[in-house]
């Protein structure tokens, strides 16, 4: 984030209807007052993450495996898409999401067959552009990468909404279930940065969290914020843990997105509303 501009912490936990819902108000991105008001403005958007989805491989041939409970969070989610989303308990609507950004482990075992065709199929209602990132289960049997950059263009890649710039980034060592944020990585987002302005808020999603010890060494996350120095980073958007938190590493907010199946099946929503960057879990 920019200097000078607060930062706010806050979690709750309470019960809204079948679902959990967390809270966490990161950041201001602009130096703008927050509006009190309810009601999305002109310059307000959100935003969705899910992450950790571990659908079941579907070898060619075979009937579509049966996913449970991530199978029907998908259809809940994509019918949520499409509605203004309540982000309580801070009392703000903000517009329906944009897109959503799924941060990895999106398979159990890789792409095998006809798996990546399943989970596509699983969100064909959703209505909003999906992007991906890999995870380590997505990357160590049946690498998911010719199909992200088949999809994508590439592992690594980033587009422009609401001015603001959002990257996403392969963390996931290939045949190896270890995270890894080396020079090839580095390069393509130091390059990738070097087109943004200093003040453009910029959104990062990777499928592993900066603070886990699961890195070969402390100098790749290192690495990582020395190529993040000088731009506006509001947020990194991780998967992994299966867990709802908020993380700070070396002064970079992070968010982790829960996963599509267990006790808190579900999703984050990402919005800027009145200026204010909030980060509410359902």
């Amino acid at each position: 984030m920019r200097p000078g501009l607060k930062r706010r912490v806050k979690t709750a936990r309470w019960d809204a209807s079948r679902v959990v819902c967390f809270f966490l108000a990161i950041a201001l991105i602009t130096a703008a007052t927050a509006r009190a008001a309810a009601e999305p403005g002109p310059g307000d958007f959100s935003f969705v993450q899910v992450s950790d989805v571990h659908i079941l491989p579907r070898p060619a041939g075979e009937p579509a495996p049966d996913d449970g409970q991530s199978a029907r969070t998908i259809g809940w989610i994509c019918e949520q898409v499409r509605q203004p989303q309540r982000l309580e308990p801070s009392g703000v609507t903000a517009p329906p999401p944009a897109f959503v950004v799924a941060t990895g482990d999106l398979t159990e075992y890789g792409v095998i067959g006809a798996t990546w065709e399943h989970f596509e199929s699983l969100w064909k209602p959703l209505g909003v552009p999906l992007y991906a990132a890999a995870g380590n289960h997505d990357n160590t049997w049946t690498t998911i990468l010719p199909i992200l950059r088949r999809r994508h263009g590439g592992d690594h890649y980033s587009f422009d909404r609401f001015g603001c710039h959002f990257a996403v980034l392969d963390s996931a060592s290939i045949q190896e279930p270890v995270p890894s944020l080396e020079a090839r990585t580095l390069n393509w987002l130091r390059a990738d940065l070097s087109r943004v302005g200093p003040d453009v808020p910029v959104f990062l999603f990777q499928h592993h969290p900066l603070g886990t010890t699961e890195f070969a060494t402390p100098l790749e996350q290192l690495r990582f914020l020395e190529a993040l120095r000088g731009h506006n980073v509001a947020a990194l958007c991780m998967g992994h843990g299966h867990g709802v938190r908020a993380e700070r590493w070396n002064g970079l907010d992070g968010v982790m997105g829960g996963s599509t199946f267990g006790p808190n099946a579900g999703y984050s929503i990402i919005s800027v509303v009145g200026g204010t960057l909030r980060v509410v879990y359902r």
